[in-house]
């Protein structure tokens, strides 16, 4: 826990510094409820323009969140439905098409078997290195 909130901190420092984006810190597991509900808030009102949120926090807390419209995920998750998930939740908001949300996964070859339980297998090989 201690290096991903260090990760954080030096992510926020490059972000302000080198882009001036207005930012909140994903709730994390041990937040409080009004923590949480600010930090949504203020990424849904868009005075934030994005959120980071760790799997943990999805896994224990199972939050929907609404204004989503670009979703990156730092490796594929390892649990396959916070893809489904996550792509859902820009369609609780009236109005969203489908060409106004975008999803990005940024992997490695070592990340494959997290992605063959996203895409499948043919999907997850489509991304690889091609086979001679």
């Amino acid at each position: 826990m201690g290096r991903w909130r260090s990760w954080l901190s030096h992510l926020s420092n490059i972000i302000s510094a080198q882009t001036h984006v207005l930012y909140t810190e994903g709730p994390q597991f041990g937040s409080t409820n009004e923590d949480i509900s600010k930090a949504r808030q203020a990424f849904f009102k868009v005075s934030k323009s994005f959120l980071l949120v760790s799997e943990r926090f999805q896994f224990y807390k199972r939050y929907k969140i609404r204004g989503i419209r670009n979703v990156i995920f730092y490796g594929p998750p390892d649990h396959p439905q916070y893809f489904t998930e996550y792509l859902s939740y820009p369609f609780f908001d009236e109005g969203v098409e489908a060409s106004d949300v975008t999803c990005r996964v940024l992997y490695c070859k070592y990340d494959w078997f997290r992605l063959e339980r996203i895409a499948g297998t043919e999907g997850a090989d489509c991304g690889g290195t091609s086979k001679s």
